[in-house]
This record gives C-alpha cells, structure tokens and sequence, in this order.
C-alpha cells in the first residue's frame, strides 16, 4: 500500500465551500471619515461613553503600582477586572445604565442577597471570561479606554511589550497627567468607601450593604461639580491634542468650542448631524475664513455624502437585480442598460429633459442633502437610485469651488484615500458632460459594480467573502442585501462627556453657567 509522504498530493484538493458574510463598508468608503474624525477627536473613540472612567484607571493604576506592584499581565488584569465589575455592580445597586458591564452586573445583583462575589462575575477562578460582565480578557479598559488614554498621555506601558501599565507622571505646563487625575479622583471619594471598595477589591467579595454606602462616591457617570477632578476632566480635553507629541494641533479643543458656540446659537438640542450638517453648509468657514477643524469637518461630511450615494446606488442595483433575476444569473449589460432607462424615464417625466441632456444639467434640488438622503431611503429601488443621482449632481455642484482647497487640506493632514470624493471629482466632472443615459452608464459600471467587486475581493479571505453579486462571463447573480447609514464620528461620546462635566444639562438643549463660562473662553481661542 503507498504510502503518502510530507506535502505529497495525490489528488484534487478540494476547499471548504465559500462563505457569504455581512462585512462592513461595501463600498470602502468609510476610511476616509474615521481618518478625519480620528484626527479631529483624537484620544475619544465611539465606545468611551463616561469620561470619569479616565480618572478612575489613572487612580487604579497608582493604587496597584503602589499596593501590588506584581509585574505579572494577569495579575494586574485580575484586579482590574475585579475594580470595573464591582463598578458595574455599583450601578446596578442605583438601577442605572449606560455604565460597561452593567447588564451581567444588572443580572447578579439581588437585593435580599447578603454578598456579591467579584471572582464569579469576572470568571476569575475558573479562568474564562465568556457569559462575565465583559468578554474580552483584558476587561473594559483593554478593549476601549487603553489607546484612547495613552494618546492622552494619561497611561503608558511600564517596559517593552511587559503588559504592565502605569499611570503618567511628568512636568509641562497645561497638561494633565495621569498623577493629576489619580489624586483628583482620590479626593472626590470619602475615605471610608475607599477602604471598602479596595478592601473588596483584594478580597473579591463586597456585602449588600457595603456597596449601598459606597454607591455615592463611586458614581461614575458625573463628575462632582466644581470639584479638581471635574477641572482637570474639562482641561484635558480642551489641552493639546496630543500632549507627548512636540507639534501642536488643538483640533479637539476647537471641535468641542465649534459644538458649544452652535447650542449657544440654536438654544435647543444639537445633533451630531446638525453639527456636521452646519459644518458642510459654511464649506469650512468661519465668519468669513477657513478654519481648519471647521474644514476638517466640512470634508467629513462631504465624505459621507459621497459614501451615501454609492452605498445606496448598491443597495438599490441589488434590489433591481434580485427582482429581475429572481436568484438566478442576468446578463450584466442588460441589468445596466435596464436601469439606466428606467433611470432616464423617471427624469425625462419630472424634469422634461431629453435622453441626450448632458448630466451637468440635470436641475440640482433645492432641498437640503439630509432631505434628499431620506428620500434616498425607500424601498422602490429606482426612485432611491433617482435620488442618489440627484445628490451626486448636488455635491458636485456644491463643492465645486472648494475641490483644489479641500485637496491642499487633505495633503496638510495627510490625509488620503484614493476612492474619496474629492480625489474622484475630476472624473465625475469630465464624464458629466456625457448625456444623463452614458453618464448613469458609466457611473454605475466603474463607481459601484466595479469598485464593490474590488473592495470585497480585498476583504476575501480563504472561507469567507463580503461580495453581494457574483460576476462570471458577462453575467451578474445576486448575493445579499446591504443597508446604508451616516457612520459615528464620535462626537456623541464627546457631547455626553460635556453633560457628565456639567457644561451641557443633561437634555442636551441648553448650556450650564459653567458651559456657558467655557464656551466664552474656547470662542477666544477659536478665533485666535
């Protein structure tokens, strides 16, 4: 009998079927955006909802250098597992939400139970952590606070690649270190809860009655009013941008001073999108000049823009493609000119254009974008995939005097992506002088059948594929649908810190004595 030696193959290798998953950014649109949110927001991320955690890991990261010292990466994770699950087990006690780990603690917790035992909620003892207050080994911290808090210069590894952190100690003026924010929160705790909480911290137990008369202190979703620990909140997001850095950008603090100025003005509720909406209509401008966080903005929002009208081009092609295909292959040519027809029969009926109107003038709506956007949304898939034109004609011609500006920005920054509007609207502007029927044509074959085809076979790896169609001789077969939507830029999480701080009241509409103290003082440097 033969014997099959080492990387010998006798026979066809047959690979494990394909997988088709949901993936995320079909089009690869989005990495511009979070390139420019990432340097606008810099040290904030999507997740950090309570700013007081920053404090709180600065003084647990003294505390245990101090007390414990172990350099062992678990050891120290064990503890600090303990100290955010006894948090979330603080909040449970008071009913509230908003406050990580909270729905594992929400289930623990029983009010005619006598103790809580901090091993078992972290999975401690048995050595996991699925079905724990939080998944990831590394706690609440290591998945979403540890690289927003070392680009604050708030934490640091304690040596090369040891796993070990320690809170920052160091001189320069205006900056808040991780010291700073250790004291500050140290004397915002009465010095009796201290005991219990770090006694249960060790111990890995703490008493129903213990965690009532600790629960005070230990809120961690406001920051005591007037106290050093709310100032030093408020200075380290309005201080420079990158504290260890020697070259200074003040994109957050101006971020943030942008945001109050607009609720001042409005005097109700301002949304994230009303405020990247305001950036887009001043192009960048303020009071008659570039501003470069208010740019920033500006080409944020453009960015999304364009991100919707190819987005919901695909989602609305794959909505024509499963209706005539019904599952089956189509011939690819035929699915274009199809929907370019039925494309042009809706603006021939509407605007009383011929079929050889040249795109560049086609009517711009006069409706906001975000209108349109809403139009966009619907479910018959022509009239969604009209609309996304109709935008696609609005941005190019709103932006079309600010393209060279916005590109000498993105140069400044160094910012770059090769699909972004406005390194595509050369393009787009050329070919706009073909008639709406080769234009539409054009658009849909190079911007969303192609493009979508070469992000996902990006994204493919050996089992699996993000791919929606499958293209094979001329033929086109329909995968899965995809949904479209402006993404988070962060400035959520920066809106509930200002209200956490006491400078936003907590329904958002108005600002406080001490917002409206900030919001004077930022407008000078904003100007400045």
């Amino acid at each position: 009998m033969a014997v099959i030696k080492k990387n010998q193959l006798i026979a066809p290798f047959l690979g494990a079927k394909l997988t088709f998953i949901p993936g995320q950014d079909p089009m690869g649109m989005l990495n511009i955006g979070e390139q420019i949110f990432s340097m606008l927001l810099p040290g904030l991320n999507n997740v950090t909802e309570r700013i007081r955690y920053y404090s709180f890991y600065c003084w647990f990261f003294g505390w245990y250098s101090k007390n414990n010292g172990s350099e062992n990466p678990k050891v120290q994770r064990n503890y600090l597992r303990r100290a955010e699950y006894l948090l979330a087990l603080i909040s449970a006690s008071k009913n509230e939400s908003g406050i990580p780990g909270i729905t594992e603690a929400r289930n623990n917790y029983n009010i005619e139970a006598s103790s809580f035992s901090l091993f078992e909620g972290t999975g401690e003892l048995e050595d996991i952590t699925e079905n724990t207050y939080w998944k990831n080994p590394r706690g609440v911290f290591g998945q979403n606070y540890v690289s927003s808090m070392r680009q604050m210069g708030l934490i640091r590894d304690k040596g090369d690649n040891s796993g070990i952190y320690i809170r920052t100690a160091f001189e320069k003026e205006g900056i808040v270190t991780g010291k700073d924010l250790e004291m500050a929160f140290e004397a915002n705790i009465d010095s009796e809860s201290l005991k219990i909480f770090l006694k249960a911290l060790v111990d890995g137990n703490i008493t129903h009655q213990e965690l009532i008369q600790i629960n005070k202190d230990f809120d961690l979703i406001n920051v005591c009013l007037g106290s050093l620990e709310n100032n030093l909140l408020i200075q380290m997001l309005t201080e420079v941008d990158h504290p260890t850095h020697e070259v200074e950008f003040h994109f957050r603090r101006n971020t943030i001073a942008l945001y109050l100025n607009r609720l001042k003005e409005k005097e109700t509720l301002v949304s994230v999108q009303d405020f990247v909406n305001a950036a887009y209509t001043r192009q960048g401008k303020l009071e008659g000049k570039s501003n470069d966080t208010l740019m920033g903005w500006y080409y944020y929002q453009l960015s999304q823009y364009w991100h919707i009208v190819c987005t919901s081009s695909l989602k609305h092609l794959l909505g024509v493609l499963q209706d005539k295909s019904d599952s089956g292959w189509y011939i690819e040519e035929a699915l274009v000119n199809e929907l370019t027809n039925e494309v042009l029969s809706v603006f021939v009926n509407e605007y009383g254009i011929s079929k050889n109107t040249p795109f560049s003038e086609l009517k711009i709506l006069e409706e906001e974008n975000f209108v349109i956007v809403k139009n966009i949304h619907t479910k018959d898939s022509i009239q969604g995939l009209c609309n996304a034109l109709l935008l696609l004609r609005k941005l190019m011609y709103d932006n079309s005097t600010t393209i060279k500006e916005q590109l000498e920005y993105a140069q400044k920054y160094s910012l770059h992506s090769t699909s972004d509007f406005i390194a595509v609207y050369n393009d787009l502007n050329e070919k706009s002088k073909m008639s709406i029927s080769e234009f539409v044509k054009y658009f849909l074959k190079k911007y969303i059948l192609n493009r979508h085809q070469m992000v996902a076979l990006n994204k493919m790896n050996a089992s699996q594929s993000t791919e929606k169609f499958l293209r094979e001789d001329g033929y086109i077969r329909f995968v899965d649908f995809i949904d479209f939507d402006f993404s988070n830029p962060r400035l959520g999480n920066v809106v509930t810190f200002l209200k956490n701080l006491s400078i936003i009241s907590n329904n958002g509409e108005e600002l406080t004595n001490d917002g409206l103290e900030l919001q004077k003082n930022l407008s000078i440097c904003l100007i400045d």
